[in-house]
């Protein structure tokens, strides 16, 4: 019987070796096929990761890289994507924007000072105040890319602003020619001396009458010449635009008008100089002719009393 036991004992203690070794090898390949399973998955997850980092970064960055390009080329007005990003694509963003308006404000200054000395240098010809706005107004609005304009001088005689002249402009459309202080957007900008910028624009307000085009402008700009040393208003200058007021053309008048009010202050006094200088020399030659007509009376006195 213990011989039979010890057999049987064997036999099954066999059969639960195999048993174990089988389990084993169900749990091994289990554990295989589970464990390629998560390599799979994490190889797929990988994949995705990269993709998204391919996706989240090098293509935004591709972007920046081709909005830099067109900065670079000229364009300061491109817009530049990706800058309210808290990571490094934002940082790259943002330092391509500052960049981009960087060389905007460069370029809109040299713009200005180039257009600034184009039309002071047209402004030392003018001989007279009908001269000077033309002089001005043919070379400023097609600057700014306006369709009209005009120029009201200061008039001591008639206390008003009166119209020296104008571009694009029928003279016959308007009524009255001069404004005193405080009347109409003229009189208006001369006493407030500030800038009116004006978008609802009314048919009759400045009417454009040019060959080309015609119509009433989108903006309306009244803007003062302030004279610097006596800080009062010497001119306005009223423009009509079809698109829109930049910034650039704000540092244009900004930088312009000044010198407008300088050079209407020296032509004023050039002309008081000439009129004083006429009427000197008018003076002087009723008084050459007095002397003259003096002498000649004094003659005949004297031909008369060598005669009695």
């Amino acid at each position: 019987p213990v011989v039979t036991a010890l057999s049987e004992l064997m036999a099954l203690t066999v059969v639960a070796s195999e048993e174990t070794y089988r389990a084993a090898q169900r749990s091994y390949d289990r554990t295989l096929k589970v464990m390629l399973v998560v390599a799979i998955v994490a190889a797929i997850l990988i994949v995705l990761a990269a993709y998204n980092a391919v996706k989240d970064l090098a293509q935004p960055l591709a972007r920046i890289t081709q909005v830099a390009s067109q900065v670079t080329s000229g364009d300061h007005t491109v817009h530049v994507p990706h800058t309210r990003r808290p990571d490094e694509v934002g940082k790259v963003a943002r330092t391509v924007r500052d960049f981009r308006d960087a060389l905007g404000r460069l370029e809109t200054q040299r713009w200005v000072d180039v257009s600034v000395a184009r039309v002071a240098d047209t402004l030392q010809h003018a001989q007279t105040r009908s001269e000077l706005a033309r002089n001005l107004l043919n070379e400023l609005v097609p600057l700014m890319g306006g369709a009209v304009g005009v120029l009201y001088i200061w008039s001591a005689d008639r206390g008003a602003y009166v119209r020296a002249g104008g571009w694009g402009f029928d003279e016959g459309t308007r009524s009255p020619r001069a404004y005193p202080p405080g009347a109409g957007l003229i009189g208006e900008a001369a006493a407030s001396r500030r800038r009116l910028v004006l978008t609802d624009v009314p048919a009759s307000e400045l009417p454009v009458t040019s060959s080309v085009v015609s119509g009433a402008p989108a903006v309306v700009v009244v803007a003062p010449a302030i004279a610097t040393e006596t800080t009062s208003c010497v001119a306005v200058l009223e423009l009509g635009l079809f698109g829109e007021f930049t910034p650039g053309h704000e540092r244009l008048l900004d930088a312009l008008l000044p010198r407008v009010a300088l050079t209407v202050e020296i032509l004023d006094r050039r002309l008081s100089a000439r009129a004083m200088l006429e009427e000197t020399q008018r003076q002087a030659a009723e008084l050459r002719e007095q002397g003259e007509a003096l002498e000649q009376a004094n003659r005949f006195k004297s031909d008369f009393l060598a005669s009695m």
